[in-house]
């Protein structure tokens, strides 16, 4: 939930899609030039498994609106599992920026890059949005495609068939992973926003026992304003099976967003509300929604 008046973060496709940590449903926005953002999350996922198969995580971001329809952010997040053991982690940087921005229609570019235990990971972006009213007032559609490069350690049969002669460290490859997320959202009244997403990713160079397609799940988001400069995010999401074996699980976050505008003249319409939502993919735990 945003406007031009401060804008949402890039944290998406949403908790627990695509099989990874991720911030809560929501369109992706820019910040207002000079605006300062910062979010905060925490949830479960993985609810309703076998022992020890959930996983306890928290993120947070931090961003800024370098000029008029571009910003950058640092982002963070850290998980364990529910014996508070495993640790894991993640930070990352990216900038994206909206080139075209119009009453009923938005696209946002996205880059984003990211280090984990895995290693880094590079990941480009974009979204659509059409949307029924200006300043996501009523309802609208949008989805979101990424690309996803990052390294995926190999089995040990995998990396056998690595020849010196290939130039490549044989314990490690390059995965490319195309993932997409549609989503709905629908202002049900001033400053409450529902939302709904779905999402399924591609991996482009599967090893021998993964799934070359995989449905990532279903999410259901609930923000609410609750100050002119703080949004509250809180998301449901349900990891579906789609073959034999796989669990059905449970995931739920909650977190806030807050953006610090900077001084100077009020926005021009000071009537559209003033929170903003967050937004974007980012990677690899379990493998950003």
């Amino acid at each position: 939930m945003s406007n031009a008046a401060t804008g949402g973060a890039v944290l998406t496709l949403g908790l627990c899609l695509l099989g990874r940590t991720a911030a809560a449903s929501d369109t992706t926005e820019t910040f207002d030039q000079g605006a300062v953002d910062f979010e905060l999350s925490a949830g479960s996922e993985g609810l309703g498994t076998d022992r020890g198969g959930s996983t306890i995580f928290t993120e947070t971001l931090l961003g800024y609106g370098i000029v008029d329809r571009v910003s950058t952010y640092l982002r963070g997040a850290g998980a364990v599992n529910n014996q508070f053991a495993d640790g894991t982690g993640e930070v990352g940087l990216g900038v994206w920026s909206t080139p075209v921005d119009s009453d009923h229609l938005d696209i946002d570019l996205l880059l984003d890059l990211g280090w984990s235990h895995d290693g880094p990971a590079i990941t480009p972006g974009v979204e659509i949005n059409l949307d029924a009213e200006p300043n996501l007032a009523l309802w609208g559609a949008y989805l979101k495609a990424e690309e996803s490069l990052a390294n995926r350690s190999q089995s040990p049969l995998e990396a056998a068939r690595c020849a010196p002669e290939d130039g490549a460290d044989p314990s490690t490859e390059i995965v490319p992973v195309t993932q997409a997320t549609v989503g709905l959202y629908w202002t049900v009244a001033e400053h409450h926003q529902l939302l709904l997403e779905a999402d399924g990713s591609v991996l482009n160079n599967p090893a021998e026992d993964e799934a070359a397609v995989d449905f990532g799940g279903l999410a259901a988001g609930y923000n609410v304003v609750i100050h002119r400069s703080i949004e509250l995010v809180n998301q449901i999401c349900f990891d579906v099976p789609v073959r034999d074996g796989d669990p059905f699980s449970v995931g739920v976050s909650v977190g806030f967003i807050t953006s610090i505008l900077p001084t100077g003249p009020p926005p021009r319409d000071p009537t559209a509300p003033m929170a903003s939502g967050s937004s974007r993919g980012w990677s690899s735990f379990g493998p950003p929604r």
